[in-house]
């Protein structure tokens, strides 16, 4: 009986029809006319309307068949991504040029290459599996050939066109609905694309799809910026500018907004861009737009955006620069200071900084002339516009760290390391949390044999491991973060616009 059940359940016109997932690309590749896309090298133009960032804007994504794209928003917040067939950049909120690495040239993928039909290529990006299946639809597994971010995209089973791609930031979806397919030179595109990414919803309508001229291969490339393009530099005012040190350890600068004292900053190079208190845009009489949200330490945080221009801090003053506003109330509490904001990336990106925590140093200088004095530099990589750089720790380990002069903890390692290594096992640790702005995280504490920055080895470490992926720190590339206290016996200089860092010893 049990046999014959087998045998049975086994002969099922379920099981029977379950196409392989060589038929279900087989499949997509004819309902969205793949092979008409192969002779448009040149490329592909999708342009129209979107909501971004919870402002109006204009859409433009050019994209050929072996995987170059232009992803453009073009708005009161400007996006654009890219990649030339051998690197990924960016121009961020204020136009500048930048090379991307890690998670965040795959995250561009993850888009772009949904879109563009490049998944579906034979000798494509990805390795391709069936996850899961539903009455109405297969879903299917993404995994880069060179990365490591997966995406999942989701195909109807009786259109065979692409429902939705996501991917995990985290523990957060990134989640993009494609629909109002239509036929172009005898390929298929989505002509309404939704995205929801935490708490933040968008939408793109593509207007118009025609082929990029032929030798329009140059819109991939990235462009070159000159720092005098929005940046004046004083030289008599180079150097050192004034600091405080608040009890928790952070610096603290004071800027200048339109010729006006705005109040103490914080210096944080965790700082993916530029803040500003709701308390200081009130006072300055500054309009804000948009919406969006922050990740934080602690999860998310709604904000909206305003801009000012003529900021100034040391030798440099900018033209114009956008902002997030947050509340930053409960962080002024915290620190017992008035808080008007954080210098974050987009200053230093056009700055040279040098900074020494033990004294409170900051010192700014001009990227076109500023020389090294001592020390050697490193290459500079950015992960969502945060400094990295790699370290070594017990167990002859290797991993790449964000440099955060905004956080008060040593050393931090993610939630996917202490899993993925063991950290816990065998180690005697003390329950803890480490606070942020998006609250609190739930952490052990204990210590590791070493730790080496550069050469420079700091033994028998404390170390806080994270036992929550629900931080900024969850990028599958990112084994943790060095904050203040390892900072100490260094200068640390930053040159973001020459893709370089020296970590300089101090004497003694």
């Amino acid at each position: 009986m049990m046999i014959a059940s087998l045998f049975a359940l086994l002969s099922s016109p379920a099981l029977l029809q379950r196409p392989t997932v060589d038929q279900v690309l087989d499949n997509v590749r004819s309902a969205v006319g793949y092979s008409a896309i192969e002779p448009f090298e040149s490329g592909i133009e999708m342009t129209g309307s979107a909501l971004f960032m919870g402002t109006d804007a204009n859409f433009r994504f050019v994209f050929t068949p072996d995987g170059k794209y232009l992803f453009e928003m073009d708005g009161p917040i400007r996006a654009t991504q890219a990649w030339d067939g051998e690197r990924g950049w960016e121009l961020d909120v204020t136009g500048s040029p930048m090379p991307v690495y890690f998670s965040d040239v795959e995250y561009q993928h993850a888009t772009s290459w949904v879109i563009g039909h490049r998944w579906l290529a034979p000798d494509g990006p990805y390795d391709i599996t069936m996850i899961e299946e539903d009455s109405d639809s297969y879903t299917l597994n993404l995994k880069p050939k060179a990365g490591r971010m997966s995406v999942k995209v989701e195909v109807d089973r009786e259109s065979w066109l692409p429902k939705a791609s996501s991917y995990m930031d985290g523990d957060i979806m990134h989640l993009i609905e494609l629909s109002q397919w239509e036929t172009t030179r005898g390929f298929k595109l989505p002509h309404r694309i939704d995205v929801t990414f935490s708490s933040g919803k968008g939408w793109i309508s593509v207007e118009h799809v025609r082929p990029t001229p032929d030798g329009a291969t140059s819109l991939f490339e990235m462009p070159a910026w000159l720092l005098t393009d929005d940046t004046t530099y004083d030289e008599a005012n180079e150097g050192v500018v004034e600091t405080m040190r608040a009890e928790s350890g952070h610096v603290l600068v004071r800027p200048t907004i339109m010729g006006e004292d705005v109040g103490w900053f914080i210096l944080d190079t965790g700082g993916g861009g530029m803040v500003v208190g709701k308390k200081l845009v009130e006072r300055l009489g500054a309009e804000e737009f948009g919406s969006w949200f922050a990740i934080a330490e602690g999860g998310t945080l709604p904000l909206t955006f305003t801009k000012f221009d003529d900021f100034s801090l040391g030798p440099a003053t900018v033209a114009e620069l956008t902002f997030a506003v947050l509340d930053l109330s409960p962080v002024s509490l915290a620190l017992g200071i008035e808080l008007g904001g954080i210098v974050g990336y987009d200053f230093f990106r056009r700055t040279v900084l040098e900074i020494d925590v033990e004294e409170s140093m900051i010192a700014f200088f001009d990227p076109r002339s500023y020389e090294l004095k001592k020390g050697n530099w490193n290459d500079l990589l950015l992960l969502s516009h945060h400094p990295t750089t790699p370290a070594k720790f017990e167990g002859a380990h290797e991993g790449v760290f964000m440099i955060d002069t905004g956080a008060p903890y040593g050393l931090v390692f993610s939630w996917r390391v202490v899993k993925e290594l063991n950290l816990l096992e065998g180690r005697e640790t003390l329950d803890g949390e480490i606070h942020g702005l998006g609250g609190a995280v739930p952490a052990k504490f204990g210590f590791v044999e070493y730790f080496e920055i550069d050469g420079y080895r700091f033994e028998d470490q404390l170390a806080i491991m994270l036992v929550s992926n629900r931080s900024a720190y969850a990028s599958e590339y990112l084994t943790g973060l060095i904050g203040i206290p390892l900072l100490m016996p260094f200068t640390v200089v930053f040159d973001y616009a020459n893709s370089r860092i020296a970590f300089v010893r101090k004497e003694g």
